[in-house]
């Protein structure tokens, strides 16, 4: 937007520079000391230049006024892409965060300020410069609210009392509010950064991502919204291998696949997870929104994980109850019906001991 701007005002800001040159050689070249010209033919000539100078610095003035504008929307536009990358949106975060307690806040300081500028108007107007006009009041408000404070403060009773009473509602209370406001949206956004593991340090993330985009250029990937799309119909995976994106149809050949999968497999956020033998994910790895619905299914149906310790014995049982059923003699047999009891009822003898070494005591 700056660009456009000044590719569109340069051939206007030459031609001002030639149009305030020749109104300054106007001016110049009045006679005033000649007797031919009259004097209110050399005033209608003098106020006619000056008339012109005045618009061309209007004219001037009106385009630095746009163009501060654009730049103040440039800066805002910088900070909103802050919020790309999460260790770079502390700032945006926070106040999205924020936003609804900030604006509430913000109704509450205005109300507080309206209703003091208003008193020290009407009592303090006509005796102090500071206080002259409602307008007035609320500058001087504004000025004490971050810390400024009045030389002449102590010369009345009234007016100390007034200074006082506002230095502990807006400084002391409400800056503090509003400052507690943005520390608790702040601590939000910075645990909210050390949950994620997609992401690493700024500068490691974008040398990524400009080498990921040049790779996939020349290797003909698909595009990223692509592949995201066709992912998304993918349900009831926790993980894309090469039958997934084979597929998938959109890759040139099983050559990009393997190149594909071996680019991103540096990244350790996307290593597949791990799943037990109850058909979960460690928890290490589960989200805490997830352990919560795990566990209350689990209480509604009363079920527990089983334990390694269980796994085993279970296994245990399932061989000692072959063994007794295709063991030919008599004494194997009980023998086997023997260590079948002896882990059903834990019993603290031998066969246990065996078992304990199978599930790890």
């Amino acid at each position: 937007m700056i660009f456009l701007f000044v590719v569109l005002q340069l051939p206007t800001q030459i031609k001002t520079a030639g149009e305030t040159k020749r109104i300054l050689g106007a001016l110049e070249g009045i006679e005033w000391e000649s007797g031919s010209v009259t004097l209110e033919q050399k005033k209608d000539v003098f106020f006619e230049n000056v008339l012109l100078l005045l618009d061309t610095i209007q004219i001037n003035s009106n385009l630095d006024a746009f163009l501060n504008v654009i730049l103040l929307v440039s800066i805002l536009r910088i900070i909103q892409c802050t919020s790309m990358h999460p260790r770079l949106a502390l700032l945006t975060g926070t106040l999205a965060r924020a936003a609804d307690d900030l604006w509430h806040t913000a109704i509450l300081i205005v109300m507080i300020m309206v209703s003091f500028a208003g008193i020290a108007t009407w009592r303090f107007g006509n005796q102090y410069t500071d206080f002259g006009s409602f307008e007035k009041s609320m500058q001087t408000e504004f000025r004490l609210m971050f810390g400024e404070f009045l030389l002449y403060w102590g010369e009345s009773r009234e007016l100390q009392a007034f200074v006082v009473l506002y230095y502990m509602v807006m400084f002391l209370l409400i800056l503090n509010f509003l400052l507690a406001v943005i520390v608790e949206a702040y601590l939000k956004v910075r645990r909210y950064n050390e949950e994620i593991e997609y992401e690493n340090e700024f500068f490691h993330d974008l040398s990524f991502s400009i080498v990921a985009y040049f790779h996939g250029k020349r290797r003909g990937w698909p595009s990223q919204v692509l592949l995201g799309h066709s992912c998304s119909k993918l349900s009831g995976k926790l993980s894309l291998g090469y039958k997934d994106l084979f597929h998938m149809g959109l890759f040139r050949c099983q050559k990009d696949i393997e190149d594909f999968l071996s680019f991103y497999s540096v990244l350790s956020c996307l290593e597949p997870p791990v799943v037990d033998s109850s058909g979960l994910t460690t928890d290490a790895q589960l989200e805490p929104e997830s352990k919560k619905i795990v566990k209350e299914i689990s209480e509604m149906l009363q079920l527990k994980k089983p334990k390694l310790k269980d796994v085993a014995r279970d296994a245990e049982l399932r061989r000692i109850g072959s063994e007794a059923h295709l063991g030919a003699l008599g004494l194997g047999q009980s023998f086997s019906l023997h260590r079948l009891n002896l882990l059903r009822t834990g019993s603290k003898g031998g066969s246990h001991g065996q078992c304990g070494a199978w599930g790890g005591g």
